[in-house]
């Protein structure tokens, strides 16, 4: 799959003449995914990837409300997931994504190898949905993502963090 991102949408708020000079972001994507479905009520997935960008962008890390070109970026990753129910008012969503995302060329902000701004290595999901009444079902799920970089000079690390939500 090969898309481009334009310079518009939201990020026109933070058009700048500097902004403006960037080029578009361009984006080609592999993956190969398989589907299983185990047992009635369980489906599981499993996906690998790769995400070449070129043109890409980042927050400067001497003065965040101005962006630099980081050049070319890659990312490869495998994601699983399963989902079904547990019994006939049960039921659960899980997933599990491993990936690594690096700088692919030298930029002034950004050297080959370092890994992009805001870029977990690991996110792990786990949702569970009860059926109570007729118009009603409550759930509970979390998340958990792994450290990440705040800027692709990488000097500050952002810990990781669980996030709990219910609805």
């Amino acid at each position: 799959i090969l898309s481009f991102l334009p310079r518009s949408g939201d990020m026109i708020s933070s058009l700048t003449s500097v902004a403006q000079e960037l080029e578009s972001e361009k984006f080609v994507n592999v993956e190969l995914g398989s589907k299983w479905m185990p047992f009635d009520r369980l489906t599981a997935t499993a996906a690998v990837y790769r995400l070449d960008r070129t043109n890409t962008r980042a927050p400067d890390p001497t003065d965040p409300s101005r962006f630099v070109q980081t050049g070319k970026a890659r990312t490869t990753g495998v994601e699983l997931a399963a989902y079904g129910n547990v019994t006939s008012l049960w039921s659960i969503a899980g997933t599990y994504t491993n990936q690594t995302a690096k700088i692919m060329s030298r930029t002034a902000s950004a050297a080959p190898g370092a890994t992009p701004a805001i870029v977990p290595h690991t996110v792990a999901s786990l949702w569970n949905k009860v059926h109570v009444a007729r118009r009603l079902d409550l759930g509970l799920g979390a998340s958990r993502q792994s450290d990440m970089y705040a800027a692709v000079d990488n000097l500050v690390r952002l810990r990781g963090y669980t996030r709990v939500d219910g609805a």
